[in-house]
């Protein structure tokens, strides 16, 4: 089903926290693959990599030790038991989404870790995509009450959204000064080979943009969104008579993936966070 496995570190394996109590659970693995705690591997012949990267965190950083208290750290207000209870409780719901999601971003990491950015994005943008509805939906009941939830899920449809992924885009606007989503970002082309054009793609995709230098431009994260789906709409998905992006005008996806790839998945981490935030508060 996958063709890359995630291992728990093996001090967790004993406890909930090694997703294996209840078995595959999914929520939990895709948690503690975000935060970097674990190994991927390829295939039961291949050696384990270990993760290396938190990208729970904006902006993201080096991985932590492999210790249940920074797990709980990551949890602000709920104890060790709060969250044991929750992960081993909450298995069952909405249990099609975290396995397909699972198994998307255990390829996406994988597939970072071995520098195959294209392949890595594709898995990304495939989570993504899958979670462009249900995120705004469940992250909603978190900000209100069943009431008021309708209401304010019709303002993000706006006028302007012609699908899913405009619901996502208008859901990260949305998001409060407060909100990490709000931080700003510098994506730096400076070890690329070409870093004039690889701004001027950025410059294409993004409207907003907080600065940049001769290798460098810098946005905020809740403009990332803006990025991957343009990006995926007009480098693979070429649409006749619309503003597609060809090798001459990106000489080299590949190093640019490179560049942007920790920063999409960064932006990914902040949602399905929002997302187990609003699980644990609905299933208290």
């Amino acid at each position: 089903m996958s063709t890359f496995s995630f291992h728990p570190p093996g001090v967790f394996r004993r406890s909930v926290f090694g997703g294996e109590q209840p078995r595959d659970n999914h929520r939990l693995k895709s948690f503690l693959i975000l935060v970097g705690l674990g190994s991927i591997r390829r295939s039961a012949l291949s050696k384990s990599t270990p993760l290396r990267h938190d990208f729970i965190t904006i902006p993201f950083s080096a991985g932590t030790s492999p210790s249940i208290s920074n797990i709980i750290a990551k949890f602000q207000g709920f104890s060790k038991g709060d969250l044991e209870k929750f992960f081993k409780n909450s298995h069952g719901k909405n249990l099609i989404y975290h396995k397909k999601i699972y198994f998307e971003l255990v390829n996406a990491i994988g597939y970072f870790q071995e520098k195959n950015n294209i392949s890595c994005f594709l898995h990304l943008y495939r989570i993504i995509e899958q979670s462009a509805l249900c995120l705004p939906i469940i992250s909603l009941m978190k900000n209100g009450n069943i009431e008021n939830t309708f209401m304010e899920f019709k303002s993000l449809i706006k006028s302007d959204a012609k699908s899913d992924l405009s619901v996502l885009k208008n859901y990260s606007r949305s998001q409060k000064s407060t909100s990490p989503l709000q931080v700003t970002v510098n994506i730096s082309f400076a070890h690329t080979t070409n870093p004039t054009q690889n701004i001027a793609i950025v410059r294409k995709l993004v409207k907003n943009i907080v600065s940049s230098t001769a290798d460098s431009i810098e946005l905020k994260y809740l403009e990332i969104d803006s990025l991957i789906i343009g990006f995926r709409n007009q480098f693979f998905h070429y649409l006749f008579h619309e503003d597609n992006l060809s090798l001459m005008d990106l000489t080299y996806p590949e190093e640019f993936l490179e560049v942007c790839n920790p920063i999409f998945i960064n932006y990914f981490a902040f949602l399905f966070k929002d997302l187990l935030d609003a699980e644990m508060l609905m299933w208290d």
